[in-house]
């Protein structure tokens, strides 16, 4: 005889990814199923911007298998239990998730002719940064560096923010370092499209003259604040101080 039709599905993903990282994913049956079932979970990138490579499940790649065990109604994702993880990569677009199901005894086909899918949007959104240090400080000079992703794969400002040491005044705090053609040159790279939308800049800064007390010029500035931006907006701002 053949086999019982499928119950209805649900794939179960967070409301919202927020920023991109980790996500869990779970499915479950409307209803239990009489015999042991296997699957596939199966998620596919569409947009404007090349794939992250970093999109895949924590087993790795873009399926992760499933059983539901016989009368029960929730999928079983290998030695992780009741769900598996998957890393959204840094990259706008929308996500697809796209379920195949069989009989684990005689392997019997039950997906769909067009199974229900869920999908989960990655956003454009401003940068976020993740990580900031000095680097190379040399009595006047240091290079600021950070590292963090920007969904669009593209970036237009550093903004850089000193904040002087107790009793210096400084001619300038604020410097704003045009990003546009040098991002691009890198999102357009062929050895950027490995990373996503994560970047790393560094900017040099040089001081003239000496800091107080006859110290070090750079203990002119007592910490540096930076954000970035792209065509939505500045990031989250990361400071390091000024040994």
């Amino acid at each position: 005889g053949e086999a019982l039709a499928l119950p209805a599905y649900t794939i179960n993903l967070p409301a919202s990814p927020g920023t991109p990282g980790q996500i869990p994913i779970s499915l479950t049956l409307a209803s239990p199923y009489p015999a042991a079932l296997t699957g596939t979970l199966t998620v596919s990138y569409s947009g404007d911007l090349p794939v992250d490579p970093a999109l895949q499940f924590a087993v790795g790649g873009l399926t992760a298998r499933f059983t539901i065990p016989a009368n029960t109604t929730r999928a079983v994702f290998g030695i992780t239990g009741n769900e598996t993880r998957l890393q959204t990569g840094t990259v706008a677009g929308t996500l697809t998730f796209t379920p195949s199901f069989a009989t684990e005894a005689g392997g019997v086909t039950l997906s769909p002719a067009t199974p229900a899918s869920r999908q989960l949007t990655i956003a454009a959104a401003r940068p976020t940064l993740q990580t900031i240090q000095l680097t190379g400080q040399t009595a006047n000079s240091f290079t600021i560096t950070v590292a963090g992703f920007s969904t669009t794969r593209s970036l237009t400002a550093l903004n850089v923010e000193f904040t002087p040491a107790p009793g210096v005044q400084l001619s300038t705090t604020r410097f704003t370092v045009n990003l546009q053609s040098a991002a691009q040159a890198y999102f357009q790279s062929a050895a950027s499209l490995a990373f996503g939308g994560q970047f790393t800049v560094s900017v040099p800064f040089t001081f003239q003259g000496t800091g107080p007390g006859g110290r070090p010029a750079v203990n002119s500035v007592a910490s540096v604040s930076v954000t970035a931006s792209n065509d939505l907006g500045a990031s989250n701002a990361l400071q390091v101080a000024v040994p």
